[in-house]
């Protein structure tokens, strides 16, 4: 589940995790299916790389 792969201490906010908003949110990840999931990496990746100058 994608719940048990956030670590949000990494960001300072161990506890995020637990809170209503978060759960649901990773709830509806997992509900998402790989091949979307892998589009929105993508994206992500991309976005990324734009805001650092990384270019993808």
């Amino acid at each position: 589940m994608v719940a048990d792969m956030a670590d949000f201490g990494l960001i300072g906010l161990p506890h995020a995790g637990e809170l209503p908003g978060v759960r649901r949110n990773l709830h509806n990840l997992v509900q998402r299916s790989a091949a979307k999931r892998q589009a929105d990496r993508r994206e992500l990746e991309q976005t990324l790389a734009r805001l650092t100058g990384r270019g993808v």
